[in-house]
């Protein structure tokens, strides 16, 4: 026991000066297997952790928010797999998390060198940024209001450079969606479909364009779509 806390104080150490996304569910999860260390399936975990520790420690602050979502889907695999029921420990080391997530989105809106790489970004990347920054929009953690601001403008300036947007602005289960329009204008036609159980109706855009003026259109598009959502 005395070597393993050895070891945890070093890494505690090594990991000082990198940026953790999940630090508090690593934490939380790592106390969880000490817990319960006589277990072989638990010190697999254990080792599993350790594996985290290593790959989710960063200097760039830009990558360690793009790659977030993937490292909170495998940690709470871990927190099931452990069978713990533990669920308000759970989200306070969750919120703990999201704080530190907000901080890491405002150092980048602070920075125009960091603004500029993230602009850069380009296919899995672009949309990983795109998803994390709108997921903070959308659950309100950015609070105040200038920096919620800033978020909503490098949402649409990464979405104009990449042209992607952000994942939740799409739906899925649409369901029943009728083979003609109901209705019809100049600019689209109109679908009667079923999701979530209720009658609902789709807008699917009609426009004749190649080449630049194609992009020019989707790009008018995502702007409605986030604008619509604000």
């Amino acid at each position: 026991m005395r070597n393993a806390e050895m070891n945890r104080q070093r890494t505690s150490r090594h990991f000082a000066t990198k940026i953790l996304a999940y630090q508090g569910l690593l934490s939380f999860l790592g106390d969880a297997c000490r817990a319960q260390a006589t277990h072989p399936e638990v010190l697999q975990i254990q080792r599993q952790l350790d594996g985290y520790w290593a790959s989710m420690a960063s200097e760039n602050v830009i990558q360690v928010l793009v790659n977030s979502p993937g490292y909170k889907k495998m940690l709470l695999g871990l927190y099931s797999e452990l069978g713990l029921a533990d669920e308000a420990k759970l989200r306070s080391a969750l919120r703990a998390d999201e704080d530190r997530i907000e901080a890491h989105i405002v150092a980048i809106l602070d920075s125009k060198a960091k603004e500029q790489a993230v602009l850069a970004l380009e296919g899995d990347s672009a949309q990983g940024f795109l998803d994390v920054v709108q997921s903070a929009l959308d659950r309100g953690f950015l609070v105040q209001q200038e920096h919620a601001r800033k978020a909503h403008r490098i949402v649409r300036k990464l979405s104009e450079a990449c042209d992607k947007l952000p994942s939740s602005l799409f739906i899925t289960g649409v369901v029943d969606r009728e083979m003609h329009p109901s209705f019809g204008g100049g600019f689209g036609d109109v679908y009667r479909a079923r999701y979530d159980n209720k009658t609902v109706a789709l807008k699917h855009m009609r426009y004749f364009a190649r080449g630049s003026q194609l992009r020019d259109m989707r790009l008018v598009c995502c702007t409605v779509v986030r604008l619509c959502r604000r």
